[in-house]
């Protein structure tokens, strides 16, 4: 039998993926004849999925989806200057803002899941620290950015 219209399988499906009789309340098709599971979640899926029925879940979540991005652009773009005051209070020339602004957006996605926060974050916050560092930043103004602008001390010992 052919995966027709479903993106997700190529090729051919088999029949029969176990023997008859393997698990209790196996499905049958109109025929009565088992039909594997392949096949039926096949079907059921192109029963299920219409492009007509997902844009329309699509229309009733697009005025949220759009207000949270905007929220979200408007959080990151603030880091972003005061990441940029940062860079110009410590010197650091503005062909190099570049790698700093990375590690701060790198540092803000962090801060912005849900279950990592306190000795975690900062634990995390560090590990960040010392890979830019690796990249020749320097560290003092990667502590500067951590501390100045997501307001984290470096972990405790």
């Amino acid at each position: 039998m052919q995966a027709s219209g479903c993106p997700l399988l190529m090729g051919t499906v088999p029949e029969r993926t176990w023997s008859p009789g393997q698990y209790s309340g196996q499905a049958r098709n109109e025929r009565g004849a088992e039909m594997s599971d392949v096949t039926r979640r096949i079907e059921r899926w192109e029963k299920k999925y219409s492009p007509e029925r997902a844009k329309a879940t699509l229309d009733l979540l697009h005025e949220e989806m759009r207000k949270r991005y905007e929220a979200a652009t408007v959080a990151m773009t603030a880091m972003e200057i005061k990441t940029k005051e940062v860079l110009s209070q410590h010197g650091v020339h503005t062909t190099t803002f570049v790698p700093y602004l990375s590690y701060a957006r790198q540092l803000w996605k962090l801060s912005r899941k849900q279950l990592i926060s306190g000795e975690a974050f900062k634990v995390e916050s560090q590990v960040l620290l010392e890979k830019w560092a690796s990249r020749n930043l320097n560290p003092d103004v990667l502590a500067a950015i951590r501390h100045d602008v997501f307001a984290s001390d470096p972990p405790t010992p």
